[in-house]
């Protein structure tokens, strides 16, 4: 190969790139807006307490202390809710 389709092979490749960029950033522009916003999805104690790996009488011990989440916080649900950010 001589110097010169080198050169054109390399700035074929540098545009595609360019575009593929472009292109990429436009789906992640769509699929993941800058200013949106999560919406929190509830679990019972017994769930949160999978999850970070406690038992469930202990979130339990912990609201009746006063360190955790207080029963009544959301009245429409009989049990105690935690919630995260959805993932």
């Amino acid at each position: 190969m001589d110097n010169i389709s080198v050169s054109t092979t390399d700035v074929r490749i540098e545009r595609h790139a360019n575009q593929l960029s472009r292109q990429l950033k436009l789906l992640r522009d769509k699929l993941f807006p800058p200013l949106s916003q999560k919406t929190l999805r509830t679990f019972s104690s017994g769930e949160a307490a999978q999850m970070i790996g406690v038992s469930d009488g202990y979130l339990r011990q912990l609201s009746l202390d006063g360190k955790g989440a207080a029963a009544g916080a959301f009245p429409e649900w009989p049990a105690l809710l935690y919630a995260r950010p959805n993932q």
